[in-house]
């Protein structure tokens, strides 16, 4: 993968898997990163939340129909914040 020169050098392995999938626009294998506990706050309005890794992986799945041609400009976290 290369990492834009906005984005961290070293990035922990979850993440850059994370990324992996997403450009392979595999949502499956995203839902098995994602916590059990994960909740998603809707990228169109903060009226609703997703919840749980099936519905988290449920809002990529839609997107990919539409949007498979993004491009990951930058990656950036820290620690347990990504």
């Amino acid at each position: 993968m290369t990492v834009s020169s906005g984005s961290p050098a070293i990035l922990p392995p979850t993440i850059e898997s994370w990324i992996a999938a997403d450009r392979a626009l595999d949502a499956d294998r995203m839902r098995d990163l994602l916590s059990p506990g994960v909740t998603l706050v809707s990228p169109l309005t903060a009226a609703f939340d997703f919840t749980g890794p099936d519905d988290v992986a449920g809002v990529f799945a839609a997107a990919f129909e539409v949007l498979a041609d993004v491009a990951v400009a930058r990656v950036t976290g820290a620690g347990a914040d990504w």
